[in-house]
């Protein structure tokens, strides 16, 4: 008894199976045609010649024989190809629980699969964010310092210079080339849509 690992797998051989013998009784109906088109036209022409050769003894007892036999063979051959198509139906119905099981079980495996990719990429947007507020914290202690010596500027009579560290806030701009630290929508339509919207060069340069 074959046995079979899942019934997707069932369904699958069984079509398969089904089809194999369909195929070969098809080909068998087209031989049958051809074969009683042939008896057919040789039982015409031998007709023909007995009339014209005034062949008295002419008897076509044994090519309607043939003719018949062949006919009883295709007869055989529709109704082998009729039965093939209801053990199919019966066959894929009585799987159908069966599959509607499978594809609950696959679907929840892979959902437990994706959900660890979006654990992991939670995991990593939260770093993210982490590291964001960090830079920030940076920032003010770099304009911390450069206010000092704006101070200094002033007293000793040079111009001050604004200041302003942070990173340009973007909202929707990319170029395709500049890389900016900000995740922008674009790109996370891009991303989502499984491309990376950035060149080889870019995507090799920002990997390292």
């Amino acid at each position: 008894m074959t046995l079979f690992k899942s019934a997707t797998e069932k369904v699958i051989k069984v079509r398969e199976r089904i089809q194999a013998k369909r195929e070969e009784l098809q080909k068998k109906q087209a031989q049958l045609n051809d074969e009683i088109k042939a008896l057919v036209d040789q039982k015409e022409n031998e007709f023909q010649q007995a009339i014209l050769e005034d062949d008295t003894s002419y008897s076509d007892t044994k090519i309607r024989k043939a003719i018949g036999k062949a006919n009883e063979e295709l007869q055989d051959v529709r109704q082998q190809l009729a039965s093939l198509d209801d053990l199919e139906a019966k066959q894929l119905e009585g799987l159908k629980g069966e599959i509607d099981t499978e594809f609950r079980k696959v679907r929840n495996e892979e959902t437990e699969r994706l959900n660890k990719h979006e654990r992991e990429i939670q995991k990593m947007k939260m770093e993210y964010f982490k590291k964001f507020v960090e830079y920030t914290e940076e920032v003010k202690k770099s304009e911390a310092r450069l206010r000092e010596v704006n101070n200094v500027k002033e007293q000793v009579g040079l111009k001050t210079t604004p200041i302003d560290m942070k990173m340009m806030y973007i909202v929707n701009q990319y170029t395709g080339t500049e890389f900016h630290p900000m995740v922008v929508t674009g790109e996370m339509r891009d991303v989502y849509n499984g491309r990376i919207p950035y060149s080889n060069e870019v995507i090799e340069k920002y990997s390292k």
